[in-house]
């Protein structure tokens, strides 16, 4: 099962994903594959560790460094939390929406 067309052109148009121009080129360097974890790290540099630095626990990739890392995972649990206090619906942890700012739910 794949990413919806529509889901993942909202994700692209990483504009809207944040008002901070860093966030943005976060988001766009993430959905374009530039960004380097320590895991591609380690594919072209083999000294380099691919485990993460953070929790020592697994390997590094990108969605592991921003959603899967055990201490991202209580924060995102957090903010998903949040948004259903606040708007009274339970909306649940999605990856499409921490990853790409939009979802096929």
């Amino acid at each position: 099962m794949g990413i919806a067309k529509v889901t993942w052109d909202k994700g692209l148009n990483v504009n809207m994903c944040s008002l901070n121009a860093r966030h943005c080129l976060i988001q766009f360097k993430m959905l374009h594959r530039l960004h380097y974890s320590k895991v591609k790290l380690q594919k072209i540099f083999p000294d380099v560790s691919p485990i993460c630095e953070k929790c020592n626990q697994a390997d590094a990739d990108l969605l592991h460094s921003y959603a899967l890392r055990p201490k991202l995972q209580e924060f995102w649990v957090a903010i998903f939390s949040f948004y259903s206090q606040v708007f009274k619906v339970q909306i649940r942890p999605d990856l499409l929406w921490v990853i790409l700012g939009a979802s096929d739910h």
